[in-house]
């Protein structure tokens, strides 16, 4: 029987010879090889935690492969200490929702390597059916190199990558309050959003300062037009000519509050972002000057409100003027820096593969395009 066996073993090791894959000596060199053995997995929850360590190590150091811990700061500090003490290097685990963010930081502070892995590639993984067989299956496809982490930027990135999200939210909180303060005007008849571009600009926030201040004359109101505005004072005069209700006027009133409590955060943010933009290394000493390319960009009206010259502070960070490309602006600058970071060496793959397809997309045109 052990002939038979080793005489088809050779037949094997002949025919995948003669298909020439590979140089092929034995049939273990097809086997897949250990890249990760001082590995583990954690599967994450919203109450507790299953740690998987390497089968090898539980087994030289006579404890469990699977250990639960709670997700109490107490319990992933624990959970850090036993993944030391058995010289566990790197770990595998989901980025399920946001509970893996503080287990993160806390193993990567202690010096190990996370591998951060998208549910959505994992879950395509069969015979998953608990959570200590999660956490097995992360340790397992980790240790053979089968998983491929997701990008994280380093802590302060990481920080400002939360203002910046944390802006975005406000500015779309904030936009519902425009909506019902210019819904309340219709129902008034006040059609201010069709005399002025903006009701939160200068002109419309002055005029409806006057109205809750009991201000009903329409030209007394039209008198706050700014120079700068498009139609003339009469014409705004005659779109606030309204007829005015006590409910919507308080409606008004509370969504205008609304509204300047968000602005008021809004502000306060950016001071925040404005200063953590300095604590950035920069690659550009601030003493030297941003070329001037000629071009002045107006700036929008959730742009990022500071004193300091917010193009010049992205220059020294940089190390190049990312303003002056076309339709590229400080706040969409920052906006990148804040999800991939000031090193893009990373993403240099991606971007010349784009490229590349953009260059035979145009090759490919007929020629009377």
């Amino acid at each position: 029987m052990e002939k038979k066996l080793s005489n088809k073993r050779e037949e094997v090791i002949k025919l995948l010879n003669k298909q020439k894959i590979r140089d092929v000596k034995e049939l273990e060199s097809y086997k897949l090889s250990e890249c990760h053995p001082c590995s583990a997995g954690i599967d994450l929850g919203s109450k507790d935690m299953y740690l998987a360590l390497n089968p090898i190590i539980a087994a030289e150091l006579d404890i469990s492969i699977v250990h639960r811990f709670e997700t109490f700061t107490n319990d992933l500090l624990a959970c850090k200490d036993l993944l030391v003490s058995c010289g566990i290097k790197t770990v595998a685990m989901e980025s399920t929702s946001v509970y893996w963010t503080t287990i993160y930081f806390i193993l990567e502070e202690a010096g190990i390597e996370v591998c951060l892995v998208n549910p959505k590639k994992f879950r395509m993984v069969p015979g998953r059916k608990t959570d200590i067989a999660d956490c097995q299956w992360l340790q397992t496809l980790h240790l053979y190199g089968l998983l491929r982490g997701s990008f994280h930027p380093p802590q302060e990135i990481s920080m400002l990558r939360s203002y910046m999200r944390e802006r975005d939210s406000i500015i779309k909180e904030r936009s519902t309050f425009v909506q019902r303060m210019q819904k309340s005007l219709v129902k008034m008849n006040l059609l201010l959003h069709n005399v002025i571009d903006d009701i939160t600009g200068k002109t419309g926030m002055q005029i409806i300062t006057a109205i809750l201040s009991g201000e009903r004359d329409p030209k007394r109101l039209a008198s706050f037009r700014d120079p700068h505005c498009k139609k003339s004072e009469e014409e705004i005069a005659e779109a606030l000519t309204g007829y005015y209700k006590e409910d919507q006027l308080y409606i008004l009133k509370i969504n205008y509050q609304s509204f300047c409590f968000f602005d008021k955060q809004l502000c306060d943010l950016d001071k925040q972002i404005t200063k953590m933009l300095k604590r950035l290394p920069c690659k550009k000493e601030t003493k030297e000057k941003r070329p001037d390319n000629g071009k002045s960009k107006s700036k929008g009206k959730n742009d990022i409100r500071t004193t300091e010259n917010l193009e010049d502070t992205l220059y020294h960070i940089l190390g190049t003027d990312l303003s002056t490309l076309p339709g590229i602006r400080a706040n969409a600058i920052l906006q990148i820096i804040s999800e991939v970071g000031t090193d893009m060496s990373k993403f240099l793959p991606l971007i010349i593969l784009h490229h590349t397809l953009d260059l035979y997309h145009i090759t490919k045109l007929p020629a009377d395009t």
